[in-house]
């Protein structure tokens, strides 16, 4: 029969500073998983979600036009010069 051991989730005290104090807590407890370990988790996520997303299609060629006409109709006189040039 295999025995399980205890959790045990290590904490600072509020208000705590020094050694075991945590500038970076993780918004749930972790136990047994040092900073280190949860930068490269996050990291590892972060790159994950951004490969698996899919690309954009952006404005698109409507969406283009549309954003155009409406900075055409923000210029100054000044700057309709100068685009015209």
């Amino acid at each position: 029969m295999r025995l399980r051991q205890p959790i045990v989730v290590l904490t600072a005290p509020p208000g705590a500073s020094g050694r075991y104090s945590d500038p970076f807590p993780a918004p749930f407890p972790m136990p047994c998983v040092s900073r280190r370990t949860r930068r490269s988790i996050g990291a590892v996520l972060a790159l994950t979600a951004a490969m698996l997303s899919q690309p954009s299609a952006a404005w698109g060629p409507l969406g283009h036009r549309a954003v155009g006409a409406v900075a055409d109709a923000l210029l100054t006189p000044d700057a309709r010069i100068e685009v015209a040039r």
